[in-house]
């Protein structure tokens, strides 16, 4: 339990934001062009004609991975090519869509230093206010996801092989911002049920510039968060990797986390436009340019 707490405290100081409600302010949207974490790791990000193109992953100033995004002539983005260094491994994600441009699949290739060559299929079906995501990594498995009435994904829940062992259910509430407040998590059958609060302030969320948005309300980084099972943690902190479902969804940035025993609380430094230029949590500080 406390080693789950710790994650998600980490995880929690990427939550962002959209409206300045105090202000009434109409605030236009922004681009992060640099995020450095701790002065060690810095990610430079790259667009054309608004859209995400690039993003240099450095450590101590060295170039860890760089991520490449090519769109369709429709504008959705349709693959993903990563590169690391050292060792130049090469993993790639092609993505698919259904003709009203709701997602319909991603393929995962992850290739190892031995060039081996792994391929992960990720389909999606719709049925109403459900979305079904059905996947071969580990054998069949199956999340059932269920939305609201505002498209806004309310529970997940993982049927599979592997299920039992791993993530089993997530269940969301949220403000009229769109911002999880309540999260009810467990994750496994024999697991005891946690629940989490959450306080956000009235600043705008960076983050949904480096997301890929779908004509359901929804986007391509929310799916692939839930598809992977990044649904409250953020375990890839200074690699680039922001795939966690709470920096895409939340419109505002959280200010404090509580379940059971266990408060945190987060520091905020804004620009003059409403933005997080800094966030301070314990030992990590985040800092933003745009």
């Amino acid at each position: 339990m406390k080693k789950v707490l710790i994650v998600i405290s980490i995880a929690l100081l990427f939550m962002s934001c959209n409206n300045d409600d105090e202000n009434n302010l109409q605030v236009e949207s922004k681009q992060i062009k640099t995020i450095k974490i701790n002065q060690f790791y810095v990610d430079s990000l790259f667009y054309k004609e608004e859209k995400l193109t690039s993003l240099k992953s450095y450590h101590r100033g060295l170039l860890m991975k760089t991520d490449n995004y090519e769109y369709n002539t429709a504008g959705f983005l349709s693959k993903k090519i990563t590169s690391k260094s050292p060792g130049g491994q090469l993993n790639s994600v092609d993505y698919e869509y259904y003709p009203d441009g709701r997602l319909k699949s991603r393929k995962v290739r992850l290739t190892g230093f031995a060039a081996t060559e792994q391929i992960i299929t990720y389909d999606y079906a719709y049925d109403g206010n459900k979305i079904i995501i059905t996947d071969d990594k580990y054998g069949p498995n199956q999340r059932t996801i269920m939305l609201d009435s505002k498209n806004r994904i309310t529970l997940i829940e993982k049927q599979g092989e592997y299920s039992q062992l791993n993530f089993r259910f997530c269940e969301y509430s949220y403000d009229e911002n769109d911002n999880i407040t309540t999260m009810n998590f467990k994750s496994n059958e024999l697991s005891e049920l946690n629940i989490y609060n959450f306080d956000f302030d009235k600043k705008t969320n960076p983050f949904p510039s480096l997301d890929f948005n779908l004509p359901n309300d929804l986007s391509i980084n929310k799916l692939e968060a839930v598809s992977i099972d990044a649904v409250y943690d953020f375990t890839q902190m200074g690699t680039g990797d922001y795939i966690c479902f709470f920096n895409f969804q939340n419109h505002n940035n959280i200010t404090s986390i509580k379940v059971q025993n266990f408060n945190s609380s987060y520091n905020y430094q804004y620009t003059d436009f409403n933005f997080p230029s800094e966030i301070i949590f314990k030992n990590y500080i985040m800092k933003f340019s745009y």
